[in-house]
């Protein structure tokens, strides 16, 4: 599922929404380039997630009241987003590991987006 929903996030809209920030800050789209990448969880292997980078293709200095607030080389890597990708069973099985349960629940036809009510689970009142 993850593979289709990448194209939802790797392209050129997303791209500019997600410079915005960068370029207010004093960094131009020629100073790097946007990547994008489907990554396991360290913590829940079973849960993916999309993120994107920003890797510099040289030197860049972020000033904020003309103060230098952060200094990059060619090469470095920020990330600038992260999603993650929870099937409806795995975010469930999250929610309860922490106290909470779903109380109501609208998802559509291939549960690939859901609206939730979620409450304190009957153990932990």
């Amino acid at each position: 599922m993850q593979e289709q929903i990448l194209p939802l996030y790797d392209n050129e809209l997303t791209r500019a929404w997600l410079l915005t920030y960068f370029q207010d800050l004093g960094v131009n789209t020629t100073d790097g380039e946007v990547t994008f990448a489907i990554e396991e969880d360290e913590c829940e292997l079973e849960v993916s997630r999309i993120s994107a980078y920003f890797k510099f293709n040289r030197g860049c200095e972020i000033r904020l009241d003309d103060e230098v607030a952060a200094r990059f080389s060619g090469g470095d890597v920020i990330r600038l987003f992260r999603s993650y990708r929870y099937t409806l069973g795995q975010l469930q099985a999250t929610l309860l590991r922490y106290g909470f349960q779903v109380q109501r629940c609208w998802a559509t036809k291939h549960q690939d987006e859901a609206i939730l009510v979620v409450g304190r689970s009957s153990a932990q009142n």
